[in-house]
């Protein structure tokens, strides 16, 4: 895979094929960051393959910028109060 590698004007009927619905083709970034990526593991595989693996890529990336979107984060510089009252039963309560 090289620098230039590019997926084909085809490329969103391939991910469709695999049940990956995509809107638009990738960002340049995205795209950097995948060949990057498999550049350093040195495999190789044909033009079909990379587009499915670069769907899975892109479609991962989004499911995860979604649902850091919209989690409630909690607060934390609330401090929880203690409860030192004994419930009924326990030990002597």
């Amino acid at each position: 895979m090289f620098d230039e590698w590019q997926p084909s004007p085809a490329f969103i009927e391939t991910a469709s094929r695999i049940g990956i619905k995509i809107s638009c083709h990738p960002d340049r970034l995205q795209l950097a960051d995948f060949v990057h990526y498999w550049m350093a593991e040195n495999v190789a595989h044909y033009q079909s393959q990379w587009e499915m693996k670069l769907a899975r890529y892109v479609e991962k990336g989004r499911r995860q910028l979604a649902s850091k979107r919209f989690r409630e984060r909690r607060d934390f510089t609330l401090v929880a109060e203690m409860d030192y009252s004994i419930p009924k039963g326990f030990r002597g309560g």
